[in-house]
């Protein structure tokens, strides 16, 4: 190849990841727009439209909660964010719901492997840990429960917050790592 079609070749595959970074950033902006609030006395949370922790906002009175409450009220914040979030503007360009899904190559087996293994999503448990803070989740990302011993409620607010955002996103990163581990046993299989 010449040198002008190898930095034809380098500027377009810089263009091409170029605008696939700006729609990943825009199709994370799109789901927090779209996502939704709830809480109580205890704290607020803010969650996307797939239900994803977006900001824990937790307040003074957790310092006389105890970790009974603050389960109680993680739980009622998270269903209540969940229930405010607004649909998201539909994609004209994706299949409708129960489409027949195109397969490389007309293999409908791994299509049917893909289906079994996210029927499965839900029954999975992944769990974060972040001092004294516990959160699990289940496949889909969806909140299952968060726990809080006394001690870490009684550090106060900014480190309860901090400490059940980490811990969220220590179960997420689980969740995606077990996802891709389980991906790549479906594409070796």
């Amino acid at each position: 190849m010449t040198p002008h079609v190898l930095e034809s070749l380098r500027r377009g595959l810089a263009d091409g990841a170029r605008r696939a970074e700006q729609e990943a950033v825009e199709a994370r902006a799109r789901l927090a727009a779209a996502g939704g609030t709830g809480g109580g006395a205890l704290l607020r949370l803010r969650v996307d439209a797939v239900g994803r922790l977006l900001d824990a906002d937790v307040d003074s009175a957790v310092l006389t909660a105890t970790p009974t409450a603050f389960t109680a009220a993680v739980q009622a914040a998270y269903r209540e964010a969940c229930a405010a979030v607004r649909p998201l503007p539909a994609r004209p360009e994706l299949a409708a719901p129960g489409a027949a899904v195109p397969t490389a190559g007309g293999d409908r087996g791994s299509s049917a492997r893909a289906a079994v293994l996210a029927a499965e999503l839900p029954t999975w448990v992944v769990t974060g840990r972040a001092e004294g803070v516990e959160v699990e989740l289940d496949g889909r990302g969806r909140l299952l429960v968060a726990r809080a011993g006394t001690d870490a409620l009684r550090a106060g607010p900014e480190l309860l917050g901090r400490w059940l955002t980490a811990a969220w996103e220590h179960a997420e990163q689980e969740r995606r790592d077990r996802l891709d581990r389980a991906l790549r046993q479906e594409e070796e299989a």
